[in-house]
């Protein structure tokens, strides 16, 4: 996760013990506004590491679902999921091709993101330029393998995507994400693929990736949220200094006929999808974050936070540095104090000047020491409104972690991270 910080002790605020309400685990689906939880369909390279960490952040980390590797292969550990109960998660989220999970798709909501063919391919060749030497082995590449070895390589799982990568994924048939068939073929692309994704993308929520504001907006509504998903675009394999030929855009286009078409289709229908009204029913009471009285949540169950980085092995959770951060909450009283236990790791931090807003009005806040690097965050006491509330969470500053430790790979700037919330009488 970068840059490596001490295993201490996480002592809670003296509110009381740290310790999960009743219940909060089951309330993060009552986001989604026919109460079902979510399912991604991540296609690669389309923001969607930055979606994922949206929706954990926005459901809670417990509740997100990811299958990875083998499971996105067949449909055993997806249908296992389903067999097991579907309390307590609100999406699941994976490279799923529609065909695996078809079986179940009344039981879910579902979107994708879409990206410009190109540009995904062109990002996709950028990503494994970057990755360790064995998934490059893994993809039957060598170590410094150029675009043209990249686009001429036969492992099946590349072919798939190099070649119409979105329509594979969204037609529904098996035969277009076959490991083992056409796939080793000159020509993988299967008959009505194109219409199948078109009547895929008819039927289900997608977003775009060079209109991420609008996407979000538009899941914020038709999933009756109380804020947007919080999904910034970072993708750091956009940085390199990679140049491609005339020849190599060529290429690209010429293997990606079928997914140029359904781009232009969905960016003609995007519009058409942020201008109407919402056509699902209105969000269930229940959803979103609703905290008890006097009782610390972790930050990983806080679901309808923004503006955080991924919770750490150590149960903590760094702020963005595109402040602020924002955690959107029901109250459980009309009035208390909100009590913050926080991170950081940083000598002659300025605590006290930390922001917090309720509702856009400052509060008064003061820092009390716990033990090295610890402290709480305490509030003076406050009004609540009816509905959701929203706490905002402004350090003055974030300090570049490649100053404090150069021979980190972590490029983050960093200021204080969330260990848990409390609202108290």
């Amino acid at each position: 996760m970068g840059i490596v910080l001490p295993s201490v002790a996480r002592p809670a605020p003296s509110l009381g013990a740290l310790r999960l309400p009743p219940g909060l685990l089951g309330q993060g689906r009552g986001a989604a506004t026919n109460a079902l939880p979510i399912m991604f369909l991540h296609i690669p390279k389309t923001a969607g590491t930055s979606m994922l960490a949206g929706l954990r952040n926005l459901f809670g980390d417990g509740q997100v679902r990811r299958l990875e590797g083998h499971a996105t292969l067949n449909a055993d550990q997806f249908d296992d999921v389903v067999a097991g109960g579907l309390d307590g998660i609100s999406c699941v989220v994976g490279h799923l091709p529609l065909h695996l999970v078809r079986h179940h798709l009344g039981r879910f909501r579902i979107f994708t993101i879409l990206r410009q063919p190109v540009a995904r391919v062109f990002s996709l060749y950028r990503f494994l330029r970057r990755a360790d030497p064995g998934e490059k082995q893994r993809m039957g590449l060598s170590p410094d393998f150029s675009f043209a070895e990249f686009m001429a390589c036969t492992t099946p799982e590349l072919v798939a995507q190099i070649n119409n990568g979105m329509c594979r994924m969204l037609s529904g048939d098996a035969k277009a994400s076959d490991p083992e068939g056409v796939l080793t073929t000159s020509n993988p692309d299967t008959p009505g693929m194109l219409d199948h994704a078109i009547e895929t993308l008819r039927r289900i929520d997608f977003g775009l990736v060079e209109q991420m504001e609008a996407t979000r907006a538009l899941l914020a509504r038709q999933w009756g949220l109380d804020s947007a998903p919080d999904a910034a675009w970072e993708n750091t394999t956009e940085k390199s200094e990679t140049t491609f030929s005339v020849a190599d855009l060529q290429n690209v286009i010429k293997r990606n006929q079928l997914d140029l078409a359904l781009y232009a289709w969905a960016e003609a229908e995007f519009p058409q999808r942020t201008a109407i009204p919402v056509l699902s029913q209105a969000g269930r009471a229940d959803a979103g974050f609703r905290p008890a009285l006097d009782v610390a949540v972790d930050v990983a169950a806080i679901p309808g936070r923004r503006g955080f980085h991924e919770v750490e092995p150590d149960e903590f959770c760094w702020l963005k540095s595109e402040r602020p951060a924002a955690i959107y909450f029901h109250a459980p009283a009309s009035s208390g104090r909100i009590v913050l236990q926080i991170y950081c790791p940083f000598a002659n931090y300025d605590l006290a000047a930390i922001g917090l807003r309720l509702n856009g009005a400052l509060l008064e806040q003061r820092a009390n020491y716990v033990e090295p690097g610890w402290y709480v965050l305490e509030t003076a006491r406050a009004n609540f409104v009816e509905g959701a509330n929203v706490l905002m969470i402004d350090p003055p500053c974030f300090l570049s972690i490649r100053r404090i430790d150069p021979g980190t790979g972590d490029e983050r700037y960093l200021s204080v991270a969330l260990r848990s919330m409390t609202i108290a009488r």
